[in-house]
């Protein structure tokens, strides 16, 4: 990251030309508007094929990088997941949202290697089973309660850190990801997922800084309006990055920023990845919760981001706010 600029930026809609909007949100308004989507099948549903597809995985990888365990999802209380008494079923949640282009997704409520109460592997459930993992249980994040009996891995922000497989490389289509997360501490800035080949080299990065969601591509970053990412708080942080456009960033659906560049992220092999750790020396580790992570190599459309954000509006919040009118650049509510 360049050296923290002692100035927020003004955000501004430019999609429009206008003003944008934020509404204050809650833990039940984690999006703009009401988008159908399935619900995630219980645990001893219709199992998809292991490691057959995008989606389908055991849920519960052993830490030394042998073959899954299946396991149920976590109980109420965020208990982590435990493997089933030989079992070896997959769970397949390819239909909830988009497979072509998905990079990366992380779910604490499946594929959460819970050993000791830390977390030593989390499950990638895309095709490229790019598993977090943490061998040094000093430095694993614990699995906690969430809402709706849901779980959330918790990051101390003093070492807690997931690695990523080396991988990330090709980006020419575009960029798309979606965070469900909180920050703890009102730390300078931090880091939900994390992207490069070195310290500020060929960085990809989304996290908070200034009090605002924050992403970063390599020497450009842009954040939205300072403290409108609140503390003790689970949003949904949205990134879109489209080729030729600067990239449009929301928090809980609504637009907070877009611009000021638009160059991609260069393509090549990134061998620093992390989730929980920035390689900035102005960052601290995360103090905070992540639900889920989704990441993929592609601008998906309006429609296809609506279905993603409905899956982590149905799944993550009591109920979605009512929004008659959308500000601007905001998806529009289903009829």
């Amino acid at each position: 990251m360049r050296a923290l600029r002692a100035t927020a930026l003004i955000a501004t809609a430019l999609l429009t030309g206008g003003a944008c909007s934020f509404m204050a949100p809650s833990d039940a308004e984690l999006l703009g508007g009401v988008v159908p989507s399935a619900t995630p099948p219980a645990s001893g549903g219709d199992p998809g094929e292991s490691k057959g597809g995008a989606g389908a995985r055991s849920s519960g990888p052993n830490a030394s990088g042998g073959e899954d365990d299946a396991a149920s999802p976590p109980a109420a209380g965020g208990q982590g997941a435990s493997a089933s008494a030989g079992g070896e079923a997959a769970e397949d949640f390819s239909s909830l949202i988009p497979q072509q282009g998905l990079a990366l997704w992380l779910m604490a409520d499946h594929g959460v290697g819970d050993f000791d109460g830390g977390v030593a592997v989390w499950s990638d459930f895309s095709l490229n089973e790019a598993d977090a993992k943490q061998s040094v249980p000093s430095l694993q994040p614990k699995v906690v309660p969430g809402p709706r009996d849901l779980s959330l891995l918790e990051f101390d922000g003093v070492d807690d850190q997931l690695s990523l497989s080396p991988g990330f490389a090709d980006f020419s289509e575009g960029l798309s990801a979606f965070v469900i997360g909180s920050e703890l501490s009102d730390q300078p800035c931090s880091s939900f997922l994390h992207l490069s080949k070195a310290s500020e080299e060929q960085d990809v990065e989304v996290g908070r800084l200034h009090g605002a969601l924050h992403y970063e591509v390599a020497d450009d970053d842009v954040w939205g309006l300072q403290n409108t990412f609140g503390l003790d708080q689970l949003y949904l942080l949205g990134v879109l990055h489209e080729p030729s456009k600067a990239p449009v960033l929301r928090l809980n659906g609504t637009l907070m920023i877009e611009g000021p560049f638009t160059a991609l992220p260069v393509v090549t092999a990134r061998t620093s990845n992390f989730i929980g750790r920035a390689l900035y020396n102005d960052c601290e580790p995360l103090h905070g919760r992540i639900g889920e992570i989704i990441l993929y190599s592609r601008a998906l459309t309006m429609d296809e981001q609506a279905v993603v954000q409905g899956y982590l509006q149905n799944k993550w919040s009591y109920e979605p706010p009512v929004k008659v009118k959308p500000g601007p650049g905001e998806l529009p509510a289903a009829n």
